[in-house]
């Protein structure tokens, strides 16, 4: 029945920006949405299913210089990325076919084939993804992750804590 069913909330950037992310037709535009709800649902969400298209963090308070936003999952939390918008199974996904790009480029202006010190890189997110605890149940699947621009470690995912399953 329903009660054994994942919470989950569906995400895709081609949504129209009203969406409440209960369905794939409903679907949330922002990735960052879909976190924040899933951190504020005392558990009760555990899968944030994301179609194809590139994601980019956004901090509201100076995005063109606060490069410290981040795609933060919350703990418990599966995001799964390589849907086409579609899908009624996590089994029916295609991470390969449907690229789903989490960036750090967030004004998409870098320049290709540049080095992390190239001027158009810093913009960038520090981290794409953090995490900062979390079991195996704490998933991030099938996403390219790119662009990050730490000066040090975690450019594309920063692991403070725990242990979160990576795949795909």
């Amino acid at each position: 029945g329903d009660e054994c069913e994942a919470a989950r909330l569906y995400v895709d950037a081609r949504a129209p920006a009203q969406g409440d992310g209960e369905s794939w037709s409903t679907a949330l535009a922002s990735l960052e949405e879909a976190l924040s709800a899933a951190a504020g649902s005392g558990g009760r969400t555990t899968e944030i299913w994301v179609a194809a298209g590139t994601y980019r963090p956004s901090r509201e308070v100076v995005p063109s210089v606060d490069c410290s936003a981040t795609f933060a999952i919350p703990p418990g939390v599966g995001v799964y990325g390589g849907f086409a918008g579609s899908e009624t199974a996590l089994e029916e996904r295609r991470p390969l076919l449907h690229r789903t790009v989490l960036s750090g480029d967030r004004n998409g202006n870098d320049v290709p084939g540049s080095g992390r010190s190239d001027p158009s890189r810093r913009d960038n997110c520090y981290h794409v993804v953090t995490i900062s605890s979390g079991d195996a149940t704490t998933v991030v699947d099938g996403f390219v992750i790119t662009a990050g621009n730490a000066m040090t470690q975690g450019a594309g995912m920063l692991i403070l804590g725990g242990s979160p399953t990576i795949a795909h």
